[in-house]
């Protein structure tokens, strides 16, 4: 029974045209869950327009790894269902796609909206899970802050989430920092 990492939805919408992170953002995903680390790499995309079945190909950013191997899983809705109609999916619809795991690592677009409702939802039926945030829309964010992003990591610190050190952050936003992780086991506590 091998470890699962899932990436949520490597769609064009998300990804900007120039953004040359990217290829920094796939060596991070590849170090920390490729070939050798134990770990099976799973991409959920949005299900096609003419078959909910099956996965939507035409909106997947080709600067992800996607087609170069991993298990595909589909959504339940398509990109538009989500962007016109706020359709969200069903994450145990999801959880059921992957196979016999008592491990998950999520990562993908966006952090505080569908890499959370899986990372809770996985939780709630048992999983050891956590949210690599460096593999998620907050790569972006960071790495436009000048924050050196290691391809492994083992300790997180208030710096590796753009606060320098706790006592140059407010005391405010260091507090409502970690109430946001506190009552989520899935998420690095710092």
């Amino acid at each position: 029974m091998a470890d699962q990492y899932l990436f949520v939805f490597p769609a064009k919408r998300y990804l900007k045209e120039g953004d040359h992170e990217v290829g920094k953002l796939d060596l991070i995903i590849n170090a920390r869950y490729g070939r050798g680390s134990g770990y099976e790499t799973n991409w959920l995309l949005f299900s096609s327009p003419q078959n909910y079945a099956e996965p939507d190909f035409e909106s997947v950013d080709n600067r992800m790894p996607v087609r170069d191997g991993g298990r595909i899983l589909v959504a339940g809705i398509t990109l538009a269902d989500c962007i016109e109609r706020e359709v969200r999916f069903d994450p145990d619809y999801v959880l059921s796609q992957l196979p016999s795991t008592r491990k998950l690592v999520v990562g993908g677009f966006h952090d505080a909206d569908c890499v959370e409702r899986i990372a809770a939802a996985a939780h709630a039926k048992g999983f050891e899970v956590l949210v690599d945030e460096d593999t998620t829309d907050m790569f972006f964010t960071r790495r436009a802050l000048g924050i050196e992003i290691p391809l492994e990591r083992r300790v997180w610190s208030l710096k590796d989430f753009g606060m320098a050190a706790s006592q140059e952050a407010p005391s405010w936003v260091v507090e409502t920092f970690r109430e946001y992780r506190r009552d989520k086991p899935y998420r690095v506590k710092v």
